[in-house]
Order: structure tokens, then C-alpha cells, then sequence
């Protein structure tokens, strides 16, 4: 009997611990995209995915399926991503 508390007790202390977690998670995701910072997928029609440093200095661009830690693995915890507009050549429009 004392045992089934003991494990009743501690699933119940791994979820509160669970959701903290997702808490902090999701405020620190918010944080970032309020600075301008993108969090994840392709980027839209006329954009384009850069890698900036921690300076907000432009260090490359990425392609599609590019990862920040494929490429630069040391300084993927002080990078993260942008979307600039992409050159006017890629963004050309087909004439009906």
C-alpha cells in the first residue's frame, strides 16, 4: 500500500514538472519570435531562411532542408533564423 502511494505521488509530481517544462518552453518560443526570430517550417512565397549570430550578423543561408546544427554544430545554441526577402530573380511570378 505504501508503495502504491509512493508511485502515485511521483506521476504526480513528473506531470506538474511536465507541464512547468511546457510552460517555459512556450514562453521562451514566444520570446523569440517577438525579437523577429523564426521557430520552424519552410519559409513563405518570397522569403528566404538566414542564419544570424547572437550580434544579429548574417553568417549564411540556408537551403531547403538545411539545419542550423548540420551546418554550424559548435554555434547552434547562440544562432538562430530569419526570413529576408529573397532575390527579385527567384520570386519572378509566371505571366498568364
Amino acid at each position: 500500500m505504501g508503495s502504491d502511494l509512493q508511485k502515485m505521488i511521483k506521476r504526480k509530481m513528473a506531470g506538474e514538472y511536465s507541464r512547468e517544462l511546457s510552460h517555459k518552453v512556450f514562453a521562451g518560443q514566444c520570446r523569440l519570435i517577438e525579437l523577429g526570430f523564426r521557430q520552424g517550417g519552410p519559409a513563405g512565397y518570397g522569403l528566404r531562411r538566414q542564419m544570424i549570430d547572437q550580434d544579429r550578423q548574417p553568417k549564411s543561408l540556408l537551403g531547403p532542408g538545411e539545419r542550423i546544427r548540420g551546418i554550424y554544430p559548435a554555434s547552434s545554441s547562440t544562432s538562430a533564423r530569419t526570413c529576408p526577402p529573397a532575390a527579385p530573380t527567384g520570386t519572378a511570378s509566371a505571366a498568364w
